[in-house]
């Protein structure tokens, strides 16, 4: 009996092992699709700047760096998804 349940215990923790290697490799190829921030100067939101109806804009937290996706941009001031704090339209920074 001790046997059987040592080799449960293993399949167990292969497994578990291998929904870890899952979710690392998903994460993985998260962050590869999501597009670099340039260190120097990103371009700003601004008067002129608009979305698209359908796939909206992506703009990034100057405070954190977390990528929100907005569809317009009637707004002075968002909350964050990331940090959860108020930024200025005019603060977050767009993608290139």
């Amino acid at each position: 009996m001790k046997n059987r349940e040592f080799m449960e215990y293993l399949e167990r923790k292969e497994l578990e092992k291998g929904v870890e290697a899952l979710e690392k490799k998903a994460l993985e190829d998260k962050l590869m699709e999501m597009p670099e921030l340039e260190d120097a100067d990103p371009e700003k939101v601004n008067k002129y700047t608009r979305a698209s109806k359908y796939d909206g804009k992506a703009i990034y937290c100057p405070k954190c760096n977390t990528l929100n996706r907005v569809y317009h941009f009637t707004w002075s001031a968002i909350t964050c998804g990331g940090c959860k704090g108020m930024v200025d339209k005019t603060d977050w920074n767009l993608t290139k």
